[in-house]
């Protein structure tokens, strides 16, 4: 079932913005190379650090560490194209499992992705 709502919602963004990149538009070409800009997400990682730090600075720096450690090996397995989606979802998955945080793989069709457990209810009982 899932998997089903999984697909469908990947469906359904491909033909959204294959739907918004028929038009042509200056606005939203704009717009789509902004939103891809590294350099315009920076705000929001900020404000996450913040708030990790302010909540618990000793278990946000591990998952800091944690997460800057998988983003540069992803970063750097993707560019050398040395693994897919699902070996990294995994590497991902098993680096939060160590740090403590619930994770979980979701497979479809044409990809994997990594799912976190954000409430200890559900980690601890499933969903």
């Amino acid at each position: 079932m899932l998997t089903e709502i999984i697909s469908t919602l990947d469906s359904l963004d491909t033909q959204l913005f294959t739907w918004l990149n028929s038009f042509h538009s200056p606005f939203f070409d704009t717009l789509m190379w902004t939103l891809s800009a590294k350099e315009t997400w920076i705000p929001l990682y900020i404000c996450i650090t913040v708030l990790l730090f302010v909540k618990n600075w000793k278990q946000a720096l591990i998952i800091l560490l944690t997460m800057a450690i998988c983003i540069t090996l992803a970063d750097q397995i993707l560019e050398t194209k040395l693994a897919n989606c699902m070996e990294l979802s995994l590497l991902m998955a098993s680096a939060l499992e160590a740090v403590g945080i619930y994770s979980g793989i979701v497979i479809t069709k044409n990809h994997t992705f990594l799912s976190v457990w954000l409430d200890e209810l559900c980690s601890q009982h499933g969903v």
